[in-house]
């Protein structure tokens, strides 16, 4: 289960998605293309084993696709990657898409905003000086700059004990909405609740859901939250962050508003049967059900760096399902020692019950780190080490506090100015899960590094701050 963003330059922004699809595209035409046997509208989705060959006059905003054999649009690969469509020119006015997988979770689809046309290439004219970015990671323009797209790792292999083999799947990444206003939905969890467990290998590169590249967490021990609430409908994805007017199907991700947050997992009952989250099919169907079993109460505190958006029943039908770091699942404890073994033997994605918690044993104070590309005229930010989530940013443009614009639903990321325009000194303030200010109001002060120069180059670059 699975999920994905990026760059930006001054006079007209030109996008590079990555250095080999560069290569690709300009020799589109010459390479092999197939014949279609049909026409396809968009937004489309297909699904499941085959070979197929169709065509469509738009690819919208994006184009996604995971557990392929191969996905060719005109010719070129993007095989099991997000893809900004702006990216991907026309032959002829079409793109004819080759889709070819051998496995029954095999995924590719078209989404975003639709036009009857090709879809257009965009430009944008920001302020600032001529950039050339040439980053090798997947990205789509926003218009205060590139947002980066945290993708998933589709390595997925759980093996029931009772049942046919786990469908490994992988959250489908998207364009963002920088409209929506993101506020708290009923979905926050407060109390304990209980779900099925599913395992996925590590966050995507450069970041996961949140933001936040894995090596800057806090714990290794993480787990990914489902976006979309929304039982029976496994074929609809919204555009993220989810806007308010469906806030009925808004899940426990909460358009990032829960990142950074702290977990404590307790697991609950064995599947003895056949819990392979197949859409319209029970959970744990056949065998004698959940069952209690000698790793019942063991417990591991947990934070939230990610995101699931498949389109099977544990992220659809199940409000209370979470994905949890594969590394983690032998380190619960019980009686004061790790399980060791409840992996793969004993898990079976059984139930576990969780809830939020303040960071245990938390000290010190925030960590405050430039993203990618960062530099003078688009300065996102990510924040970690947090005692009790982000709900917000502000930032001192000089004269004023200015609430900072969260980068789509990466929840600990945010896109901030400096106090003067085309400088590189920045401070800002920080909202804890409450919505209150987070040390009584504390400012963080801090600048631009000199290796970030031209613009930050590596995932993360943390920074040192002073504070008021």
């Amino acid at each position: 289960m699975k999920y994905s963003r990026l760059l930006y330059a001054a006079t007209t922004l030109v996008v590079v998605i990555t250095m080999t699809m560069v290569g690709a595209q300009s020799n589109a035409r010459a390479a092999t293309v197939c014949t279609p046997t049909s026409s396809v509208s968009a937004p489309y989705a297909k699904d499941g084993a085959g070979d197929i060959c169709v065509q469509t006059t738009s690819l919208c905003t994006y184009i996604n696709s995971w557990n392929l054999s191969a996905l060719e649009i005109n010719g070129t690969p993007y095989l099991n990657t997000y893809v900004a469509s702006n990216t991907i020119a026309p032959v002829n006015g079409l793109y004819i898409i080759h889709y070819v997988s051998t496995v029954a979770w095999g995924h590719f689809e078209i989404g975003g905003t639709c036009s009857s046309g090709p879809t257009p290439t965009r430009t944008m004219t920001p302020i600032g000086p001529t950039l050339t970015p040439t980053r090798t990671s997947t990205r789509t323009n926003t218009p205060n700059g590139p947002t980066f797209t945290p993708t998933r790792t589709p390595t997925r292999t759980n093996t029931p004990t009772t049942g046919p083999s786990l469908t490994p799947t992988r959250t489908p990444t998207r364009t963002n909405t920088p409209t929506v206003t993101l506020t708290p939905s009923a979905t926050t969890v407060t109390t304990g609740n209980t779900g099925n467990a599913t395992w996925f290998t590590s966050l995507g590169q450069p970041y996961g859901g949140c933001g936040i590249t894995q090596s800057a967490l806090d714990s290794q021990n993480f787990i990914a939250l489902n976006v979309q609430n929304s039982p029976g409908d496994y074929t609809t994805f919204h555009p993220r962050p989810i806007a308010p007017e469906f806030a009925n199907v808004i899940g426990t991700w909460n358009n990032g508003l829960n990142c950074g947050r702290w977990v404590k997992v307790t697991i609950s009952d064995y599947c003895n049967g056949t819990n392979d989250g197949a859409p319209n099919m029970a959970f744990c169907r056949g065998g004698t059900g959940y069952v209690a079993d000698a790793y019942n109460g063991a417990t591991l505190d947990m934070i939230v760096a990610d995101s699931c958006y498949d389109s099977n029943a544990w992220c659809r039908d199940d409000r209370y399902h979470i994905d949890l770091a594969q590394a983690s699942l032998n380190l619960f404890v019980k009686n004061g020692a790790p399980v060791g073994d409840m992996s793969p033997n004993h898990w079976n994605n059984r139930h576990v019950t969780w809830q939020y918690e303040t960071a245990p044993n938390y000290t010190g104070d925030i960590n405050i780190g430039f993203i990618q590309g960062a530099q003078v005229w688009w300065s996102p930010i990510a924040i970690t080490h947090l005692l009790n989530g982000i709900h917000g940013v502000d930032y001192w443009n000089g004269t004023a506090w200015v609430k900072a614009t969260m980068d789509s639903d990466m929840g600990q990321t945010y896109l901030i100015s400096p106090i003067v325009a085309g400088t590189g000194n920045f401070q800002i303030r920080v909202y804890d899960v409450n919505d209150q200010l987070i040390n009584n109001g504390r400012t963080y002060s801090f600048s631009l590094p000199a290796s970030c120069a031209g613009q930050c180059g590596p995932a993360y670059t943390q920074v040192t701050y002073t504070i008021q």
